[in-house]
């Protein structure tokens, strides 16, 4: 999804989420992004972490990403400290989004543009 070699990151079992998330995430998302990674983990872990956000594809581009996940629990029912989920790549859904917003805009535009055709009209006849 983000077109890097798997043997490009640390699967020793240490903590490499800043390698492997952080570092890649888009300068304007990191902040939020982490904050509410970290606000999930302070809070207990309650349920399913959502957020979206952009990271850096390897050929330099930015994808967005729809992030899903859980804290692991023991068979006591204790958190652990293990965190895992997915990210789906909406980088399409987006794009498509931000044409529909625009088309709507200018639609909008439009509309008003050609209303005060009109009334220009009604004036000079």
């Amino acid at each position: 999804m983000l077109g890097f070699n798997t043997c490009q990151f640390n699967f020793s079992g240490s903590a490499n989420l800043k390698e492997t998330w952080i570092d890649l995430l888009h300068p304007d998302d990191r902040i939020e992004a982490v904050r509410k990674f970290t606000q999930y983990l302070e809070d207990g872990s309650p349920g399913i972490y959502e957020n979206y956000f952009r990271m850096r594809h390897a050929d330099g581009c930015w994808v967005w990403i729809y992030s899903r996940g859980i804290t692991l629990r023991d068979k006591n029912e204790v958190l652990t400290d293990k965190t895992i989920g997915t990210h789906i790549n909406i980088t399409d859904s987006k794009m498509t989004e931000e044409a529909v917003r625009i088309t709507s805009r200018l639609m909008k535009y439009s509309l008003i543009c050609l209303q005060m055709d009109i009334l220009s009209l009604r004036q000079g006849m």
